[in-house]
């Protein structure tokens, strides 16, 4: 009880932990000390399930195969393996206690009623659960009595709750059963009592006044179970109710999102509850995040309604905060097609948005102010009308601008749909570092004029598109609009058209080169530092190229080539257009009800709202473009495994890193030379 079992195929062992509340998740701590639950010797083990047993034992399916992870072994030693052996074998064990006696097979099936009710204060999981579903099954509703005497007085929590969620499969859960279960001593009761309650938080102001007094309950997940279940009403006291929780458990990521959850009609009247208090109040980070939902929304009386508190409220005194605010605020404005804007200058908002526009500006041109200070600012102008901005922002792209300021007003210009910004952006590539000529291409890429007008003046000779990122390059070459695919074709070839197969046996060449590491460092990180880490060098978004079974010289020279014949799923590249006909590309790294997030090269992060999104398809490939030949000589090739054996060897220690494929499951207990 109160412990979970891992069952570890690769390493032939059985780990256990024991798990005790944390604020809202739970910890786990080992229970085993330099040891495991269970373990041998036998690589053929593979316990891949568990599960509680009747008789209160623990059933282990071990899948019983010579090989389980075929991906993780190098190439030159899987030509030697059978990776079918054991496919025909199986075994299961049972896992007792000492002294432990079987005492039979159980026979609920025909068990009465009231029997199956018994076992739901059975001290075994397995017995309650069965019996739990064939209650239901049976639809028996002579059980309706009992079930509520059960949930109302059993001296056991888990039956209890039975008797509740029973009720409720029955149909017969009432107002008066709930209340009860709401004051249950038990928090595990209270907390399922709340999700119970939500059907009569609409129509029983005694239920919902007896969930908002849980927003105060000590117990954390109680709390957050009440953000989660408030949600369902718009009573005054349930807004009060999350009020209170937010000030409390603001700061707690998992509370914050359940309150988060439960404002979507209401956002605007819980951020001015909230910020009618004094410092500090509630947190910033909850403040930003209604205000942004209130954008997001787009309701002009709910906007207005916000930008008056902000006026008013204690905050106002200090121009930073409610710059921050009204950026949030802007942010979602923006995901929903519009800006920030006053119908009526003389008005509250109006003067508080001019106020804070007249100091963005100021802050973002001055020149011996905090780059921060200025980026933050240029942040806050792009939520603005862009005819407003547009002028200012090109300012800010001089030369003798700092770059993160460059680097901030372009992506301020990437939201900005007018025709001339893409050609004004393209005339000034020249001009950029590195970096903003990325941001730049990026932002160009994204719409399909402004990639049409980058690959025509591309076409035309008057700017490169060397820089254009390989991942890019494949969805230009198969774009479905002709004329973008046309040029891309034009100007990178028809990547891919020879075999990849052909390709890696041609590279096979390079292994017998002799590398230079110092060279292959530069290789690495020009073409391979936007995804991979190494060495505290780079971005850690797609595999460890120098784990045991990657820096195998000949797997590398395949992963590299050839990176689609190998991929795993959470390496899949993703492809999202929105309805204002923005592309996206990146792995999938989150998702929510509402919105996806997309990591692209670089760690750079993407969020697209579910209601935005006009396409969203895998591409079925990694991240990692093909025809990366092109850029590689074989000499090339053999300075980069060069660089990546060594550095494999730095952190291991070992000279022989490169044929290091682990240490063998099983023979951890044995002493090595």
């Amino acid at each position: 009880y109160g412990q979970a079992f891992v069952g570890d195929g690769q390493n032939n062992l059985i780990h256990r932990r024991s798990l005790s509340p944390d604020g809202v998740p739970f910890k786990s701590e080992r229970v085993d000390q330099q040891t495991e639950f269970i373990r041998t010797p036998d690589i053929w083990f593979r316990p891949v399930n568990l599960m509680n047993a009747p008789d209160g034992t623990l059933y282990c399916c071990d899948m019983s195969r010579e090989v389980l992870e075929s991906i993780h072994i190098p190439l030159d030693v899987v030509k030697h393996l059978d990776l079918k052996s054991g496919r025909d074998n199986g075994r299961i064990y049972r896992i007792a206690q000492p002294g432990f006696k079987f005492p039979g097979q159980p026979h609920l099936s025909t068990s009465t009623t009231k029997d199956l009710i018994a076992n739901l204060e059975s001290p075994h999981s397995w017995w309650r659960d069965t019996s739990l579903r064939l209650l239901h099954e049976r639809k028996d509703k002579s059980a309706v009595l009992p079930l509520r005497k059960l949930a109302r007085e059993s001296k056991m929590p888990q039956a209890r709750l039975l008797g509740l969620w029973s009720l409720e499969g029955f149909r017969e859960l009432d107002v008066s059963t709930v209340l009860v279960a709401l004051s249950d001593p038990h928090p595990g009761v209270r907390e399922n009592a709340i999700r119970l309650a939500e059907p009569y938080l609409k129509s029983s102001s005694e239920v919902v006044g007896k969930v908002a007094t849980l927003a105060d309950d000590e117990i954390a997940r109680i709390r957050f179970q009440v953000a989660f279940s408030l949600g369902e009403s718009d009573a005054p006291e349930a807004i009060a109710a999350l009020a209170r929780i937010a000030r409390r458990d603001g700061e707690d990521q998992w509370i914050r999102t359940a309150v988060l959850s439960s404002v979507a009609e209401t956002a605007d009247k819980l951020f001015i509850d909230l910020i009618k208090l004094p410092a500090p109040g509630a947190p910033a980070t909850m403040l930003g995040q209604l205000v942004q939902v209130v954008g997001v929304r787009n309701r002009p009386r709910e906007i207005t309604a916000t930008l008056e508190a902000i006026a008013m409220s204690p905050s106002h005194s200090n121009p930073s905060v409610t710059d921050q605010l009204l950026s949030e605020l802007g942010s979602g404005l923006k995901r929903a097609g519009s800006r920030l804007f006053a119908s009526d200058s003389q008005s509250t908002s109006g003067r508080l948005l001019a106020d804070s526009r007249m100091r963005a500006e100021k802050a973002a041109m001055t020149g011996d102010g905090n780059v921060d200070q200025r980026v933050a600012a240029i942040g806050l102008l792009s939520c603005f009308a862009s005819a407003e901005t547009r002028s200012l922002f090109f300012e800010l792209l001089a030369v003798g601008q700092p770059e993160p300021m460059q680097l901030a007003a372009i992506r301020a210009l990437a939201d900005d749909t007018d025709a001339s910004v893409s050609h004004k952006l393209i005339g000034l590539l020249q001009t950029f570092t590195p970096e903003a000529r990325r941001i730049a291409l990026t932002s160009l890429l994204t719409r399909d004029e402004g990639t049409l007008a980058l690959l025509e003046a591309a076409a035309r000779t008057e700017v490169s598109v060397a820089d254009v990122e390989p991942t890019r390059r494949d969805i230009l070459l198969k774009h479905k609009n002709n004329s973008i695919r046309e040029l891309a074709v034009k100007l990178f070839g028809t990547v891919g058209a020879r075999s990849r197969k052909s390709i890696v046996d041609e590279y096979q060449a390079a292994l017998k080169l002799q590398g230079i590491s110092t060279t292959g460092k530069s290789i690495f990180e020009k073409s391979c530092a936007a995804c991979h880490q190494i060495a505290g060098k780079g971005y850690s978004i797609g595999p460890n190229l120098v784990s045991p079974p990657a820096r195998e010289p000949q797997a590398l020279v395949t992963h590299i080539l050839d990176p689609n014949q190998f991929v795993q799923p959470n390496y899949l590249q993703y492809i999202v257009v929105d309805k204002s006909g923005r592309t996206f590309t990146g792995l999938l790294t989150a998702q929510t009800p509402t919105s996806i997030t997309l990591k692209k090269e670089r760690d750079e992060l993407v969020t697209i709202l579910r209601g935005d999104i006009d396409e969203f398809v895998s591409s079925n490939k990694s991240l990692m473009p093909e025809g990366l030949e092109k850029d590689l000589s074989h000499q090339a090739m053999a300075d980069l495994i060069a660089y990546l054996t060594e550095v494999a060897t730095t952190a291991t220690g070992d000279p022989n890193a490169q044929r290091d494929f682990g240490t063998l499951p099983g023979l951890i207990e044995t002493k090595r030379d």
